[in-house]
């Protein structure tokens, strides 16, 4: 939690992609993701409660920037876990929205 996340991923290939994270916290409620394409830009609330992922899907180009702030408390560093994980999808199970970067 303390150092936050800041991270580009290559997403090239010929199958879209999905990138999942949770946050799990008692000190930290909440930090929020930004998910940066070119000049695009989307943020994402993300509850660090441990139980809900956020999924945020988009198809293969330039690469992904993905950062969440380092979270403060007023204490030194906060503990607390950011997971993440980044996949191929086969098109088929591209749920909901094929690119929240872009929005729908």
């Amino acid at each position: 939690m303390a150092s936050g996340l800041n991270e580009t991923l290559e997403t090239g290939g010929d199958k879209p992609y999905r990138f999942d994270i949770v946050c799990d916290s008692d000190e930290v409620s909440n930090v929020t993701l930004l998910v940066t394409r070119g000049t695009t830009r989307r943020q994402f609330a993300v509850a660090c409660a441990g139980t809900d992922a956020v999924r945020v899907d988009f198809p293969t180009g330039t690469p992904v920037t993905v950062t969440v702030a380092p979270a403060t408390t007023g204490k030194t560093e906060p503990q607390g876990l950011l997971i993440w994980n980044l996949k191929t999808l086969e098109p088929a199970d591209v749920h909901g929205c094929a690119n929240d970067i872009e929005g729908c």
